[in-house]
C-alpha cells in the first residue's frame, strides 16, 4: 500500500488543508513540504512583511476519551514532541500545534512554549505520549458538520467517541 493511501494519512491531509486555510485567513503564508512521505512538520509560515515566522504542525484526531488527572487531555508521540522542542530551541522559531478534533467539533491549539508548562508523559499501548490539557488550548475555530463527518469517516479509532 502506498503511504498516501493510508486512511490515517488521508485524515491528516484533510486536517492540514483545514489548518492551511485558517493560516491564510490570518494573513500568514504557509510553505508546504514538497515531498511524498514523512516530513518534519506540516508548515513553515511567514508573515508577508517577513517579520514573523512559525512552524506549524496539525494533528487530526480527537482528544482522549478518558480523563487523566481529572481533565480531558490530548497529545502527541513523545518523540515528535522532543523533535519539535529541538527545532524551536535550535532555530529560535516558535512551534505551534493545532488539533483538529471531531469529538469536540472544533480546532484548538497553542504554542509549544505554552503547552510545555503543563505537559505530562504517559505510557500507552502505542508507546510514550506527551499529553496536554485541552483546557490549555486556545479555541481556533469550530468545524462544520461536513468536516466532522469526514474526519469521523477517516478515523481509525476502534472505540466509541465519548
Amino acid at each position: 500500500m502506498n503511504w498516501k493511501d493510508k486512511t490515517t494519512v488521508k485524515k491528516g491531509d484533510f486536517g492540514e488543508q483545514i489548518i492551511k486555510e485558517h493560516l491564510i485567513s490570518k494573513g500568514l503564508i504557509p510553505y508546504i513540504p514538497d515531498f511524498n512521505g514523512v516530513h518534519p512538520f506540516d508548515f513553515l509560515c511567514a508573515s508577508p512583511d517577513k517579520k514573523n515566522m512559525v512552524i506549524v504542525d496539525a494533528k487530526a484526531y480527537a482528544r482522549m476519551n478518558r480523563r487523566e488527572f481529572g481533565e480531558y487531555w490530548t497529545g502527541i508521540n513523545t518523540r515528535h514532541y522532543e523533535e519539535y522542542f529541538h527545532l524551536q530551541q535550535k532555530y529560535k522559531v516558535p512551534v505551534h500545534l493545532y488539533f483538529i478534533d471531531e469529538l469536540e467539533k472544533r480546532i484548538y491549539g497553542n504554542s509549544l512554549s505554552e503547552l510545555e508548562l503543563s505537559a505530562r508523559i504517559i505510557h500507552t499501548k502505542r508507546g510514550t505520549k506527551t499529553i496536554f490539557r485541552v483546557s490549555d488550548m486556545i479555541h481556533v475555530a469550530s468545524l462544520s458538520e461536513e468536516q466532522v463527518l469526514e474526519l469521523k469517516r477517516l478515523s481509525s479509532r476502534n472505540y466509541a467517541y465519548r
